[in-house]
């Protein structure tokens, strides 16, 4: 792309992506996007305000960490490469979670941020925007695997949908609003974890492995009793959460479709 023309593009887009966040607040609020989110959400509460230099402070340790998550060569592992992957869910629980128990509002506008952010870097990724292409495409690359090998990488997006779906759908509990972060930051990445390293029977027609899948049904049990102690509030006994979590397990290990998307959307109604 000439030279010229990135720059403008570049800012094309962001202006774009702007204006259609303070658009998306505005439909939802039916007030100014600014003065909504300056006086209610930024200013308007104490626990806003102490989340968002939470999410600051996860987001800085982050940023400086990624490169360390494991080897970096073509050599590397299938396990490291699992333990990248399964750390950004692990980094999607740990922002998310708080927000989805205290700080309900905020959330909905951090994800809707996300999205926009997720969206307008894949733009820049996918249109070659020097030299912001390949800063984005040498970081998401670290993350990617035979899954992602088009054009457009869209693990982040199905992560984010996972986990902000629930939320946005309303569930019916908080547990039921922290499907997506408790199934996919906690019980998926235990799987992945446990199936790579110790995984030795798999189900049936699945890749997958029956050891992994017993990992993700206790750590998903041991997540929603971390979250009822948290105040969550309590919808079933622990005979009916352990069934539940073991259907989702196998519901997990053998679905055609994506798991990212399937197994949070069914938890939380």
């Amino acid at each position: 792309m000439n030279k010229y023309i990135e720059p403008a593009v570049f800012v094309g887009l962001c202006l774009l992506f702007i204006w259609l966040v303070l658009a998306l607040v505005k439909f939802a609020t039916k007030k100014n996007p600014v003065v909504w989110v300056l006086g209610t959400v930024v200013l308007g509460s104490t626990t806003n305000l102490v989340l968002l230099g939470y999410w600051a402070v996860i987001l800085s340790i982050a940023a400086l960490l990624y490169k360390r998550v494991g080897p970096d060569s073509e050599a590397a592992s299938k396990f490291w490469l699992h333990v990248r992957r399964k750390s950004y869910h692990g980094l999607a629980t740990l922002l998310f979670a708080p927000g989805i128990l205290y700080a309900r509002q905020l959330l909905y506008l951090g994800f809707t941020v996300a999205l926009a952010c997720f969206v307008l870097a894949e733009c820049l990724r996918a249109l070659r925007i020097h030299p912001w292409s390949s800063v984005i495409d040498q970081f998401l690359r670290r993350f990617t695997d035979h899954r992602d090998t088009g054009a457009i990488v869209t693990s982040h997006f199905f992560l984010l949908f996972g986990c902000a779906l629930p939320v946005w759908l309303g569930g019916s509990s908080a547990v039921a609003s922290l499907a997506g972060v408790l199934t996919l930051g906690i019980a998926d990445t235990a799987a992945s974890l446990v199936g790579t390293r110790l995984g030795r029977h798999r189900w049936p027609g699945s890749p997958k492995t029956i050891e992994g899948s017993t990992a993700f049904a206790f750590s998903l049990c041991a997540a929603a009793g971390i979250a009822y102690a948290a105040g969550a509030e309590e919808k079933c006994g622990p005979i009916a959460l352990l069934v539940l979590c073991a259907v989702l397990a196998a519901l997990e290990a053998l679905t055609t479709q994506n798991d990212n998307l399937v197994v949070p959307l069914t938890i939380s109604r």
